[in-house]
């Protein structure tokens, strides 16, 4: 399930199991270090699912990587917003 606000308190995606929340996500599209590492304190019972690059850099089973890097992600993105993918 994805919130419908972008600023969801706690976590960005949730997995659903039965009707009922059976797992929170955050998903970050950023290479910003502290600001990851300062999300892991506040919040660290969420798994953070980061490109491929990031997720890498990290020793923390709280980050895991998405499979997806980061000129994958730019041309999806840039993809969508130029209206070739609908």
């Amino acid at each position: 399930m994805l919130f419908e606000a972008t600023n969801h308190p706690v976590s960005d995606i949730a997995l659903m199991s039965d009707g009922d929340i059976a797992a929170e996500k955050q998903l970050k599209v950023n290479d910003n270090v502290p600001y990851i590492n300062e999300t892991l304190t506040v919040k660290p019972d969420i798994l953070i699912i980061k490109t491929s690059e990031v997720a890498n850099s990290f020793d923390n089973s709280m980050v895991i990587d998405s499979g997806i890097d980061n000129v994958a992600l730019d041309n999806a993105v840039t993809d969508v917003l130029s209206g070739e993918i609908a």
